[in-house]
Parts: C-alpha cells; structure tokens; sequence
C-alpha cells in the first residue's frame, strides 16, 4: 500500500490512497526503515542487499510529481500535520521537489531542450503556488523547517547539474529520515529563502521559516 504513494505508481491508486481515502493515513503509522528494509526480507542494512534496495527506491522517487491533484494531496497531508514516518517522508519528498526552483528547473532541463526559459518559467510558477499555499496555511514550523532542510540528489544527475547553484553530488543512496531533512547545505537553504522572501515578502518569510544553521 505505502508504495502506491511513490510517482511510479499510476495516477488512480495514488489519487485513491492520498485523496478519496486521505482521512486513513493517520492511522498509518509505519516509519521509514520498516518500509524500504523489512524483516520478512531479512536484509542486513549494512550489507550489499541493504544498499540496491535503497537505490531502488531512490530511483522509484527521483520523479518529480506531475499531477496538481496529487500535490494538493501531499500539501493537505502536510498541513493537517497528521501523517508520520513513511507517509510524511513521501509527502516531504514530492512538495520539496517541486516546490524549490532549483529542483524544479533541473528536472525540466533533463526531460527537454527545447526552450528551457518557458520551461523555467513554468516550474518557477508552480514552485511560486505551492510556496504561497504553505506560507497561508497552518503548517507547524516543523514541516517548514525539514521542506527547507530536504535534499536527495543521486550522483548520476551530476552532469546535469548547474555547479554555480547546486551542492556537490551526494552518494546515490536514499538519505532517509531524519538526515535528509537536514541535508541541504546551509547555503543553498539560504538561496531557497532568498528566494521565498522574493515571492512572498521578507517580513512574512523570516515569521514562518525557523532560521537557517550556519554550519
């Protein structure tokens, strides 16, 4: 069932287990390592078998969410702040990737050439949205400060990457809760702030987002 939240799935089981059924997610209370090492499998975490699980699972996410009913699912999940371990790791996941620019753009860079600023552009718009809808709601600071925090980035991407904006690549491990809520280095939350303050005002930005950690 958590699989059906990932953006290889189709659209109907995820619409079915986050929208028309939302309200049972409370109740689903499985954390993280239970979902991608389980004891039935019995795979040492330390081991070969332990580490191609996690990058299968690094691959099944890498997808950015495409479907603004979904999003709207994942942002209501967040909001009402009732969903934990696995469930709140995918909905982090999928509102992080389209909510911050540079992750937006570089994901539209890798599926097209052709005119990347109108493509740009449209991924700064839906990043914009998402933004706006988080800061006008009741989300708890928490959520703010590990949407901020969050960062996945599989070393494969690295040729695609824009050095001048994005930290050096990662391992092509899954970075699992909590560290992945962390993982952004303190200056590219920086920029992600910079540019929040842009699209929502300062005042509003710096009253809502927890500070940044220099490390």
């Amino acid at each position: 069932m958590m699989a059906t939240g990932m953006d290889g799935y189709a659209r109907d089981y995820r619409r079915l287990l986050w929208n028309d059924y939302g309200h049972v997610l409370r109740s689903v209370g499985v954390e993280v390592p239970d979902v991608l090492l389980p004891v039935s499998m019995g795979v040492d975490d330390d081991d070969d078998g332990g580490e191609a699980l996690r990058r299968g699972w690094l691959e099944r996410i890498e997808g950015k969410e495409g479907d603004g009913e979904m999003l709207n699912a994942y942002v209501k999940a967040l909001i009402k702040g009732h969903v934990v371990g696995f469930v709140r790791f995918v909905a982090i996941h999928q509102v992080a990737g389209c909510l911050w620019p540079e992750s937006m753009q570089q994901e539209e860079r890798q599926k097209t050439q052709e005119d990347p600023k109108t493509k740009d552009s449209q991924a700064s718009s839906l990043s914009a949205n998402l933004l706006k809808a988080l800061l006008s709601s009741s989300v708890d600071e928490d959520t703010l400060r590990d949407l901020l925090g969050y960062f996945q980035l599989a070393s494969d991407n690295s040729s695609s990457q824009d050095e001048s904006r994005l930290p050096p690549p990662r391992s092509s491990s899954l970075v699992i809760p909590p560290e992945c809520y962390r993982a952004a280095p303190s200056t590219l939350q920086m920029r992600r702030l910079d540019w929040a303050a842009s699209v929502c005002g300062g005042e509003l930005v710096r009253r809502r987002f927890p500070p940044v950690v220099v490390a």
